[in-house]
Formats: structure tokens, sequence, C-alpha cells
């Protein structure tokens, strides 16, 4: 296995360790953590309801609104 070193900023190093799990080297942590961006991740979905109907859309977004109620009392009353 190869080995390189790299230079990190103080503050690099402070977040890369907060975001380090304790069972994961340094290593396996910026594996994981540089796997994709969030919005790499989010776009493999763009187009998945384009073939819903209306109807069907309604629903969805229905289910969707319903599901982020509680998250909006508990926000809310957090006052966040």
């Amino acid at each position: 296995m190869v080995s390189l070193n790299i230079s990190l900023k103080k503050e690099a190093y402070e977040r890369l360790t907060a975001l380090k799990r304790s069972d994961e080297s340094f290593s396996d942590a910026v594996i994981r953590l540089a796997r994709g961006t969030p919005t790499e991740e989010v776009l493999k979905f763009a187009g998945a309801w384009s073939d819903l109907t209306p109807a069907e859309r309604k629903l969805v977004h229905a289910g969707m609104k319903q599901a982020r109620l509680p998250m909006h009392k508990v926000l809310n009353k957090w006052k966040l």
C-alpha cells in the first residue's frame, strides 16, 4: 500500500477530526466524505417522477407536506 503525506491547515484538520468516526482512520474518513457531493447524489434522482400523472404528483406532494409538518412544529417551538 502506498502512503502519501499531505499538509492541512489547523482548521481543516480540526474539521476532519470532528467528522471522522471513532472506528475509522483519517484515510477512511476522507474516502467516505469524498465519495460524492450531496448535489451529485440529489441529481441522480432528477426526472425520477417525470412519468407520474398529475394526480400521482399531487399525492406525492401531499405526502411530503404531511411528513414535514412535525419538523416544522419542532423548529417553530425552538424558534429555528
